[in-house]
């Protein structure tokens, strides 16, 4: 994001990476990723630090310039899921190399907290 936006356009711009960002986290969440040095349940959180970093850039710039707050603030954030949680099958060179590492892969999606980020927009209004 470029400094010179105005504030309008900065939080317009963090509310479509928040938006982004979901659609990456529940790709992951059911497919898995292609990182072969961290599990998904790692990259996961990444993302989610991601959002949760947007969402207070988007608190500061509507605070400090009296900006209306975008819907997408308040789209709950993803959980924190295990950072050992492995979407899809445990086979495969990526499922080899990860768990050469050392580190018990978790693979059920039990593991994971239950997330519909749509799921509270309507008690919103």
């Amino acid at each position: 994001m470029s400094r010179k936006q105005t504030p309008e356009q900065r939080v317009k711009d963090y509310a479509q990476e928040i938006r982004r960002e979901i659609a990456t986290w529940l790709n992951h969440r059911d497919y898995g990723c292609n990182d072969p040095f961290w599990a998904d349940g790692t990259n996961m959180n990444l993302i989610r630090n991601h959002v949760i970093y947007d969402k207070r850039q988007i608190d500061e710039l509507c605070a400090e310039h009296g900006l209306p707050v975008p819907p997408e603030r308040h789209i709950e954030t993803p959980p924190k899921v295990p950072d050992q949680y492995f979407a899809g099958t445990p086979s495969g060179p990526r499922w080899e190399c990860l768990n050469a590492m050392g580190d018990r892969l978790i693979t059920s999606r039990r593991a994971v907290p239950h997330y519909d980020p749509d799921a509270g927009q309507l008690s919103l209004f």
